[in-house]
């Protein structure tokens, strides 16, 4: 029977913040996320809050990723509850379309939008801007929801010079997957994980093989391997202090020493292993990586904690494997990790945006939330779950991800967002980790066509 382990070392010092505050954690007790001051807000006219059973009637349409649907499973329990809830005067409709967040956008244009839609954090401002998504904030105000019981880092994304355009509902973090065997072979301890850069080099080192011409058979970590792909680079730029963006979103930062010396380490964490050519000869064609990690092809796994739920538990039932975070620079002892979501939007010509914040509201209780996480191994977005025992249920596992939710990162909601993240992936990470271009090189380029993209979105927009 598979087993999976942290060190209280792993665990405490792994994490880059005090012992107190993740003992605190281990505990069920974390502390709260700040949200923006509502201070800080513009004033906005406000429309009559629909809380009450009763309040909420008619037909509302949810589409969302296949994953979640809410016409079976738990998401036809939440529709059914729903329904309940309000009376029986209020019925979904759900569907799961095909290319999900395009289809919202010609919805849009179209004047025929869903009341409540799933899309990525990262789209919120740019659908807002563009008014394919509405401002929610006003119905914050005027419900029972107080933001500052979710947790910021799952939301931040969302927001847009006081506007909030998008509600979170089903975020993930990544963490480090340790084959244990793979660390017993090379002498190394899986109960004391490395912490930092520098040992996790040592480790890389330890646990790679060759053959006799010097081909690598077994990676000791695969960088971009796991389902972080690309944006793994972002970790340790954030680590070290580094950001792509200035504070107000509209002016690109990537061009940084910090980039410069995250780049670096990563294509070090290549060359200790033959470089970037022999590690991905390793990877072959269409082979999953959680596969290559099974196997015994890579001894450390960096992906999200739902892997071990939806993939490891099911394929890979004897694999024995530690975990850990990702490893810090010493210089700065900073945490970072990354992490992505889906999100609700309400769309700006709903017929029924009153039955869409309803569903929203109703899926954000408690008890809903829990439910929705436990089933489909999603982090909770409040605060009061993630520490419930009924959540974390003492597994180390999830205590270990709930001490990182603070210093989670992922994409940047800003407009044209996906134009953006393409250009500070590839080509840029796979030019610079294989020495085809200087970091210098890379990130010039990258920042020059970044800020190309983002100008032409603000005349769109002042314009």
């Amino acid at each position: 029977m598979k087993t999976a382990h942290i060190s209280r070392r792993g665990f405490l010092a792994g994490a880059g913040i005090g012992a107190a505050t993740l003992l605190a954690a281990a505990c069920g007790v974390q502390p709260a996320g700040e949200m923006a001051p509502a201070d800080a807000e513009p004033e906005a006219e406000a429309p009559e809050a629909m809380t009450e059973p009763g309040a909420v009637e008619g037909v509302v349409t949810v589409w969302s990723p296949t994953r979640f649907d809410f016409s079976t499973d738990l998401g036809g329990e939440i529709a059914n509850a729903f329904r309940e809830a309000y009376d029986n005067n209020v019925r979904v409709v759900p569907s799961t379309p095909a290319s999900l967040w395009n289809t919202i956008t010609t919805a849009a244009a179209a004047g025929s939008s869903p009341d409540v839609a799933s899309g990525g954090d990262w789209f919120s401002p740019e659908w807002g801007l563009t008014g394919v998504a509405t401002d929610l904030l006003p119905r914050v105000k005027t419900s029972n929801l107080d933001m500052s019981e979710y947790w910021e880092s799952l939301f931040a994304e969302n927001y847009w010079e006081g506007a909030l355009y998008g509600f979170t509902y089903a975020p993930d973090l990544r963490v480090m997957y340790m084959r244990t065997e793979s660390y017993l072979e090379a002498g190394l301890d899986p109960d004391n994980p490395p912490q930092y850069w520098d040992e996790m080099e040592e480790v890389v080192t330890r646990t790679s093989k060759v053959d006799a011409g010097g081909k690598l058979t077994v990676s000791g970590y695969a960088p971009f391997w796991g389902s972080g792909g690309h944006n793994e680079w972002i970790i340790p730029l954030t680590q070290l202090g580094g950001s792509r963006f200035s504070e107000d979103r509209w002016t690109v930062t990537i061009n940084s020493p910090e980039a410069v010396q995250a780049l670096e380490w990563l294509k070090k964490i290549f060359d200790l292993q033959g470089g970037w050519d022999n590690v991905q000869q390793l990877r072959g064609q269409g082979i999953r990586s959680n596969v290559h990690f099974n196997d015994g092809r890579i001894a450390n796994y960096w992906a999200t904690y739902s892997e071990r739920g939806e993939w490891l538990n099911i394929n890979a039932p004897d694999l024995t494997f530690h975990f850990m975070p990702y490893p810090r620079p010493r210089e700065t002892d900073r945490a970072a990790t990354w992490g992505g979501t889906h999100t609700w939007h309400i769309g700006n010509s709903a017929a029924n945006p009153d039955g869409g914040w309803g569903f929203i509201e109703f899926m954000a209780r408690p008890d809903w939330n829990l439910k929705f996480c436990k089933r489909f191994d999603r982090i909770p977005i409040r605060i009061d779950v993630t520490n419930s025992e009924a959540y974390h249920e003492n597994d180390p596992f999830r205590l270990l991800q709930n001490s990182q939710i603070p210093f989670r990162v992922g994409n940047v909601g800003i407009p044209g967002a996906e134009a953006l993240r393409r250009r500070w992936r590839i080509p840029l990470v796979d030019d610079v980790t294989s020495g085809k271009v200087t970091p210098e090189e890379g990130l010039a380029a990258a920042e020059h066509d970044m800020q190309a993209i983002l100008d032409e979105w603000k005349a769109r927009i002042d314009g």
